[in-house]
């Protein structure tokens, strides 16, 4: 996308409806400088092509076996989710992962150590 760049005297003769038509009529950007301040960008937006359409079809009712929970796996496992992690006690959860982040490292490795444990696919069935 190419970019126009103005001063702020530039644009003082023209409307501030004229200057918004005129960057969204173009394909560029307008950059007005507002001297030592900085400066503002205004930028059309962006037209998508259309979708083509495929030949073909969908099956009926494939959005809300995808979209609404027409799944039992994903609903049990939102009910799990839903008792664990319960909105009662999210302050104390939020509280004590903060506190655990916090926590001095007690695992002294060298940056090539880590590297070496991170990237090791057996290193459980090791130790």
């Amino acid at each position: 996308m190419a970019q126009r760049v103005a001063t702020l005297d530039e644009l003082k003769g023209h409307t501030l409806e004229g200057v918004l038509y005129e960057v969204a009529e173009s394909d560029e950007s307008l950059t007005v400088v507002l001297g030592e301040d900085g400066a503002v960008v205004i930028s059309p937006e962006v037209r998508l092509k259309p979708l083509s359409e495929l030949e073909g079809r969908s099956p009926e009712g494939w959005k809300n076996a995808i979209y609404e929970g027409g799944n039992a796996l994903t609903s049990r496992l939102e009910q799990l989710k839903r008792m664990r992690f319960a909105t009662e006690n999210k302050a104390e959860r939020v509280t004590r992962s903060l506190a655990a982040l916090d926590q001095a490292e007690r695992i002294n490795l060298t940056p090539l150590e880590w590297r070496f444990v991170a990237e090791d696919p057996d290193i459980e069935d090791q130790y």
